[in-house]
């Protein structure tokens, strides 16, 4: 008899399932629970992606004003 998949008609996600007691578990983290950055890096994306799109916009809203 052929062993089972976990997950069936998954073959690609048997890397993200085990098999506990015959069921299939899929695991709770990617990263196995661990943050892969920091929190300081996180608030910088976060904060700099702010920033962009708010200078990017005020500079949009100068341009059209100039040119209305």
């Amino acid at each position: 008899m052929a062993a089972a998949v976990c997950p069936p008609g998954l073959p690609w996600g048997a890397k993200y399932y085990t098999d506990v007691g015959g069921v299939c578990t899929r695991d709770t983290s990617f990263f196995g629970g661990k943050p892969v950055l920091n929190q300081g890096v996180g608030y910088a994306v976060v904060l700099g992606f702010g920033a962009i799109f708010a200078l990017a916009t005020s500079f949009l809203v100068r341009l059209r004003a100039q040119n209305t």
